[in-house]
């Protein structure tokens, strides 16, 4: 009888703990949830950039990668110049334009700013705190390049590369004589552009000279002229033979043949808080590491691969409303700074949501450069190291997947091969790829080649991450394909569509 009872009291406890540890998880799950998050928009600024920068000289284009070039900041100037822009204590109008006026202003004088992403003309404005009136507004401007002209700074050109949309955006007349002496110091600061501009005419190089395809090539009036074409190819190619970027070896932020049990639980803790007695480690065969607190509300894993991945349930009930942009993004950038070692060239490139019956899905993708030149990594949905997942307004899941360069190691820093030995070594694989790109063309087989050039509308500098690798590549796109190709053997390391 006694053994009866006992055995009834160990029940009754066990519950009772059950139920208190419950309580417990509940109860700190409500003190995050009554936490206010605090941010400043101001904050932010440094993650939306540029991704490079195009300054036209008229017949010749300097095209930059890096913020810092010759010890002069271009990030600042530019940021400088839109500031000085919007400031302008006036009125401005927009509307819509067309592809023939943007390209007859890229032709002009001008700094072209290019973001990695079609980013909103609203967000973008907010995060330089401006509350700008808009004459004619239209709804929904997004912005992906805008063209500043040295000799008519009262304009702005707009290109949404998402939507296809192009716009001019301009300030109405300004009575100069009743301006304030800061109004017309605000108006003066557009010489920011003029600095940048004569201080790369200055310091430009053969190395980051650009040409268009059809000043280079003449198709329009001589390789492809029977077949009528119309519309010149104005992307830049570089004009320099000689390419010379760095491969790197590159090692994953968590090795773990180097790391042990105390360092990968200070980076639980990281996420945690110092106390990790709740908090349930499992090490898998692998030696892949998961921490789990409660009943899996919250969890982290650390990967055999080097990824960080951390996962949170969303409320249940909650509206279908999306995150604010600038709270998501200040959100996302706190919760990836808890994730191991911060990454110092962090910046958003790329930016979704996908709408569902009951949800709203927003995705955050970051990435990092390597002295201005974005990495590529093909195991991430964007290419780049970081996304952020939210479910309506609850970030659900971050996943890091970074690698690291020390400066010891650097493999070779070959010549590698010009634009066009490139194009001439895949010939054979671009023209089989436009025949099935293109069934029905008309054009004829031994055109099938110029005709790619014509057709090709991108071509950037990557840093393509393969195994333990990071590999200078051109990403070139023709009509539906992407191409990433090694500068220095120029083979074609991925195609996809």
């Amino acid at each position: 009888m006694k053994e009866f009872i006992k055995s009834l009291m160990l029940i009754a406890l066990t519950f009772s703990a059950i139920i208190m540890t419950k309580s417990l998880f509940i109860d700190q799950a409500k003190v995050v949830d009554k936490e206010e998050f605090v941010y400043q928009t101001a904050d932010l600024i440094p993650y939306i950039r540029p991704q490079n920068y195009i300054f036209s000289f008229g017949d010749l284009f300097i095209k930059l990668y890096d913020d810092d070039y010759e010890n002069y900041n271009l990030k600042n100037g530019y940021d400088k110049a839109f500031i000085s822009f919007f400031s302008t204590p006036t009125e401005f109008t927009i509307s819509r334009s067309s592809k023939e006026i943007w390209e007859e202003q890229s032709q002009r004088k001008s700094l072209k700013v290019v973001y990695p992403f079609s980013v909103d003309l609203g967000d973008l404005l907010t995060l330089y705190d401006f509350n700008t009136k808009m004459i004619g507004e239209i709804a929904d401007v997004h912005v992906s390049e805008i063209i500043f002209l040295l000799n008519k700074k009262e304009n702005l050109y707009l290109y949404d590369h998402e939507h296809d949309e192009y716009y001019r955006l301009f300030y109405n007349g300004i009575d100069v004589e009743n301006l304030s002496q800061e109004e017309l110091e605000i108006i003066q600061t557009s010489s920011w552009i003029d600095e940048m501009y004569q201080y790369v005419n200055l310091n430009k190089t053969l190395e980051s000279s650009y040409k268009t395809v059809e000043e280079r090539y003449n198709f329009l009036k001589a390789g492809l002229k029977k077949y009528n074409i119309t519309t010149p190819n104005n992307l830049l190619i570089p004009m320099s033979n000689n390419i010379s970027y760095a491969t790197y070896d590159i090692i994953k932020e968590i090795n773990f043949g180097q790391h042990t049990d105390a360092q990968l639980e200070n980076y639980a803790r990281n996420i945690f808080g110092d106390n990790l007695s709740f908090v349930k480690k499992s090490v898998f065969s692998d030696l892949s590491t998961l921490f789990m607190y409660g009943y899996g509300d919250v969890s982290f894993e650390v990967n055999q691969d080097g990824s960080l991945v951390y996962t949170s349930k969303a409320k249940p009930g909650t509206a279908k409303k999306a995150v604010d942009f600038h709270e998501g993004l200040a959100k996302s950038i706190e919760q990836v700074n808890k994730m191991g070692v911060p990454l110092g060239s962090l910046y958003l490139s790329n930016y979704e949501q996908i709408e569902n019956t009951n949800t709203i899905e927003t995705i955050y993708s970051f990435n990092t450069t390597h002295n201005g030149i974005p990495f590529y990594n093909p195991s991430m949905r964007s290419g780049g190291v970081v996304e952020v997942r939210f479910v309506n307004e609850d970030l659900t899941r971050v996943r890091k997947d970074a690698r690291i360069i020390p400066s010891q190691y650097i493999t070779d820093v070959p010549y590698g091969k010009s634009f066009i030995n490139i194009m001439e070594y895949n010939r054979i694989k671009f023209e089989n790829q436009y025949k099935i790109d293109q069934p029905d063309t008309l054009v004829e087989a031994s055109d099938f080649f110029q005709m790619t050039l014509q057709e090709m509308t991108q071509l950037d500098l990557v840093y393509y991450v393969k195994d333990d690798m990071l590999i200078p590549v051109w990403h070139i796109v023709i009509l539906k394909t992407h191409y990433f190709i090694d500068l220095t053997s120029g083979l074609i390391l991925e195609t996809n569509q």
